[in-house]
C-alpha cells in the first residue's frame, strides 16, 4: 500500500483504453502544506502507529515514511545539535 498527500487525483482523459504504460497525470493539491507542525505532527503520528501496528494495514510493519527518516537525520546529526526535533518550526 502506498499514502500519498498532495496529490488530488489523477487526469485519465487522455489515457488510451489498451495502453497499461500511460496511468495519466496527477493532479497536485495545491492546498497541501507540511510546513505547519500540527501538520508535520499528524503525519509523524501516521506513520508511527502504522510502524507500530496500532493500525492494522501492513503486514510485518514494514513502513517506509519519509518524515520517519527526515526525524531520525535530525536526530542524529550533529549539525541540528542545537535543539531542533520534529516536527519542524517554520523560521520565517
Amino acid at each position: 500500500m502506498h499514502l500519498n498527500w498532495g496529490i488530488k487525483g489523477l487526469d485519465r482523459e487522455d489515457v488510451g483504453l489498451w495502453d497499461p504504460t500511460d496511468i495519466g497525470t496527477l493532479i497536485m493539491d495545491d492546498t497541501f502544506n507540511i510546513v505547519p507542525a500540527q501538520n508535520q505532527k499528524a503525519l509523524l503520528d501516521l506513520c508511527n502507529k502504522l510502524k507500530d501496528g496500532r493500525i492494522e494495514l501492513v503486514k510485518d510493519n514494514e513502513v517506509t515514511c519519509w518524515i520517519l527518516d527526515m526525524q531520525e537525520m535530525i536526530q542524529n546529526d550533529s549539525r541540528c545539535s542545537g535543539g531542533k526535533q520534529m516536527p519542524l518550526v517554520n523560521e520565517n
